[in-house]
């Protein structure tokens, strides 16, 4: 029988974890914001999708929120990350993410210019000791969230008439004759 104190390493998994959405804005100039119109990616270090959002309708000129997906955290995704080099751990014991949060624009409404702009975000990730962990996002210096702007310009379009005459050659008055 074995006496004295018994030292065992205890790893569990935080199981659901937590999670943290981005904030961000979307703001039409020339026209009304209609919702779900515009949509983002959150690509991870990989370039892998580990988010995506859309927009909420919003008036001209107004700021629309866009509705991300949580990016969930748990330790055994922290330990994946880290192994494939999409995470970094801290001196301080935080676990840092990087992303690119960007607009998709392959597919914009029509007379809308695209968002050139993507954004780089970290999600520190901070395990508190007690089963629980804590993400936040950091996002670009002097802001708390991400903003997003387009241009809507009802460009000229040109328009193909076709059509028929006819013109009878009964009125003299008009002095045709037939060729």
């Amino acid at each position: 029988m074995r006496r004295g104190p018994v030292r065992e390493r205890i790893q569990c998994d935080l199981g659901e974890g937590a999670a943290v959405k981005i904030e961000a804005a979307k703001t039409l100039s020339g026209r009304d914001l209609n919702a779900g119109e515009f949509n983002y990616v959150v690509l991870d270090a990989r370039g892998a999708t580990v988010a995506t959002g859309s927009n909420v309708a919003a008036g001209k000129d107004q700021p629309g929120k866009i509705d991300f997906t949580g990016i969930n955290y748990t330790t055994a995704k922290i330990e994946q990350a880290l192994a494939d080099g999409t995470a970094t751990k801290g001196a301080d014991g935080t676990y840092r993410f990087g992303y690119t949060v960007a607009e998709q624009t392959t597919r914009l409404p029509e007379g809308v210019t695209g968002s050139e702009f993507t954004f780089q975000i970290v999600v520190v990730v901070t395990d508190n000791g007690d089963g629980t962990l804590s993400p936040k996002v950091a996002y670009p210096p002097g802001s708390n969230s991400l903003a997003f702007q387009n241009t809507y310009d009802a460009h000229s379009v040109g328009v193909e008439f076709r059509g028929a005459k006819w013109l009878s050659l009964e009125d003299e008055a008009l002095g045709l004759t037939i060729a």
